[in-house]
């Protein structure tokens, strides 16, 4: 028989494992939007290509990619069919995008000017069968907002839909193309701006950002220099960036079986809340394509808002209990997500903070609760 004191036991039970599952789903809420229904598998960045072989040097190239959240404006950047991903109930599609700036320094060395067709992917290749079953009637998702300019003039471009490199049961995938004349002996600027959409990785507090280098290996000979910037919305760290492991690529990132916690891309510089790598004398081949994680905006405001709480009022044990069921859930590996590089990070900042909320909240069993979870 339930004595009156085993059942007050029993309802404390129940209520420090509501508070728990409330608090550790205080970050996490956004992954379960991220796994319902189906995914767009969104463009990359990429570098230019040539039509076909040619003298043609790709002499330098600067890549910044300026992250920021994104707006109701930002919809257009995609095109897509929103009701084949329940977009058409979301007033903001993405959760983040970048604004690409990329800049191309051509020579030409030899004695006579070269014409010629340019090539830019405005669409990912798919490798997921399962894509064209579940969206029959849905158009590849492709860059919308893609312009270019020669030697700061803007170009025309069209937009052709050319055979998928991975089997002829894909859809057909959109190029762009413009024409270019690369006088004799001298340098020509090409310019191209775009905006990308981030990807949502499914149960992570993580963005995918990844850009391509193999489609520049069409031009004579290496690529002099390679520069890549990411300008970010908060400071380039451990905490706000991650590697991505080689099994998971391939777009759209939905599924990772492994446990493979990878490293920053090697070379990395991080200064401020900027973030750049640099190549010299580079040959890019489908292992030189460039993936990264990034925290969502909007976690890291949630971070630092529950950051502040605790600095201004120190002896708030429930703001130091939301603090310590924040980091758990940036640092627990989900299964079947991503394992984040920088979920140590915040193992051991959230272990701190459950510790101060404990000697805080003196008889409340949550805080010992998250820290045995940790």
């Amino acid at each position: 028989m339930f004595t009156k004191s085993s059942c007050w036991w029993i309802f404390r039970f129940v209520g420090v494992l509501m508070v728990v599952t409330l608090g550790l789903s205080f970050l996490a809420t956004f992954p379960a939007q991220a796994d319902v229904g189906v995914h767009p598998i969104l463009p990359g960045g990429s570098d230019i290509s040539p039509e076909e072989e040619t003298p043609i040097q790709m002499a330098a190239e600067k890549v910044v990619m300026t992250v920021r959240a994104a707006t109701e404006a930002d919809n257009a950047s995609i095109q897509l069919n929103p009701e084949a991903y329940g977009y058409q109930n979301r007033t903001v599609w993405y959760s983040a995008v970048a604004e690409v700036e990329a800049d191309f320094t051509m020579k030409n060395p030899t004695s006579k000017a070269v014409s010629m067709t340019a090539w830019f992917p405005l669409a990912t290749a798919l490798e997921n069968v399962a894509w064209d079953e579940l969206n029959p009637d849905e158009i590849v998702p492709r860059i919308a907002s893609f312009q270019v300019a020669v030697d700061g003039i803007p170009v025309d471009q069209t937009v052709s839909e050319l055979p998928n490199p991975n089997g002829a049961d894909k859809p057909l995938l959109p190029w762009a193309s413009f024409p270019v004349t690369f006088p004799a002996e001298k340098e020509t600027m090409i310019h191209v701006s775009y905006v990308l959409p981030l990807h949502e990785l499914p149960k992570s507090n993580a963005l995918a950002l990844y850009y391509i280098f193999q489609t520049g290996a069409g031009w004579a000979g290496p690529i002099g220099q390679a520069e890549l910037i990411l300008n970010l919305p908060y400071p380039a760290t451990a905490e706000t960036l991650a590697g991505m492991p080689a099994g998971s690529l391939n777009p759209p990132y939905f599924v990772y079986l492994g446990d493979e916690v990878t490293d920053l891309p090697s070379g990395a510089v991080l200064e401020g809340n900027q973030a750049r790598w640099t190549w010299k004398n580079f040959e890019p081949g489908p292992q030189d394509d460039f993936a990264i994680l990034l925290m969502r905006p909007e976690s890291w405001d949630k971070l630092q808002a529950l950051r502040t709480a605790v600095k201004t009022n120190p002896n708030d044990g429930q703001a130091w209990l939301k603090l310590c069921t924040t980091y758990y859930g940036s640092s627990h590996n989900w299964i079947y997500a991503i394992p984040l590089g920088n979920s140590k990070t915040y193992q051991s900042m959230g272990m701190e903070a459950c510790q101060e909320a404990a000697r805080l909240l003196m008889g409340d069993a949550a805080p010992h609760f998250v820290l045995a979870a940790f």
